[in-house]
């Protein structure tokens, strides 16, 4: 099946050419529209120190490190009386830290990351828009549930501003359910820029990916690009005269040169009881 890529502003726009799977979802445009509005544009911040060495200067120095990456909001609670937002992303999103190593000054990518909490004070947003600076609309997040295998955060709101859209969907599959083929819809943030959409479908499943501890991924043909990471993969269910539905049962997770990878509902099942009686009821065990 051929990714089909959808940019999302106001309205949903489709490039290319149309499956009979999407022409029937184009139908339903409005909730199409409400499931992609619950996908979030996060960003981490974290105070690395590095070493500085020539032009005169060396010795340790702190210096921000900025992570861009997408979220799902899945549910809501009550917080002192304050309404707040339950936001589920990849723990390199949230713990962006503890995924990079510095070496004579610069940094590089640490795949083999085990640790669960940042090693440096780290703050993550919910951005309100692109851009550089955190702004009074940009809402403080806090980590409730941490997963490395599953690069799996669930994280809180903390002084929403403005109300959020949920997905209320299902949440998970069990164990077989998913195979190879199986429809998928995507969104996220790539570069931390204007929010897409994309079908497309799983390719392979249950592939060995050692990105943190060594898991088994999906592998999808959805495009995926950094600020992407932490995005939902939709299972779309329905079709041929039945209603369409969405089921949420991974998050976008990481690219090499040949495969895109997804991290599947799968590996949180350790996790699963710590989430909220509001969303665990939502869970397909």
């Amino acid at each position: 099946m051929r990714t089909e890529l959808v940019a999302i502003g106001l309205t949903i726009a489709l490039v290319g050419g149309v499956s009979p799977l999407f022409a029937q979802a184009e139908a339903a445009t409005t909730e199409l529209d409400r499931l992609m509005e619950s996908v979030v544009r996060i960003r981490t911040i974290a105070d690395l120190k590095t070493e500085r060495h020539g032009h005169g200067e060396s010795g340790a120095a702190n210096a921000p490190y900025t992570v861009d990456g997408s979220g799902v909001v899945i549910g809501e609670v009550m917080v002192d009386g304050r309404r707040e937002y339950l936001i589920l992303t990849n723990h390199h999103v949230a713990d962006a830290s503890n995924y990079v190593l510095e070496e004579g000054g610069y940094l590089r990518v640490n795949p083999a990351n085990t640790l669960a909490v940042p090693s440096v004070p780290e703050v993550s947003y919910l951005m309100s828009q692109s851009g550089d600076s955190i702004t009074a609309d940009d809402v403080e997040l806090v980590e409730l549930v941490r997963r490395v295998r599953g690069d799996m955060t669930l994280m809180r709101t903390s002084g929403a501003v403005q109300p959020l859209t949920v997905f209320e969907g299902k949440i998970g599959y069990a164990p077989g359910e998913i195979g190879v083929g199986a429809t998928i819809v995507t969104s996220g943030y790539p570069w931390g820029r204007e929010r897409i959409v994309a079908f497309g479908e799983v390719r392979e499943i249950d592939y060995l990916h050692k990105l943190g501890l060594p898991h088994e991924d999906f592998v999808v043909d959805v495009p995926v690009e950094p600020g992407q990471s932490g995005g939902p993969i939709f299972l779309v269910e329905g079709g041929e005269g039945e209603e369409i539905t969405y089921r949420l049962i991974g998050l976008v997770h990481a690219k090499d040169r040949e495969r895109n990878y997804a991290v599947p509902y799968s590996l949180w099942t350790d996790s699963l009881d710590e989430f909220p009686p509001e969303v665990r009821e939502r869970l397909v065990r």
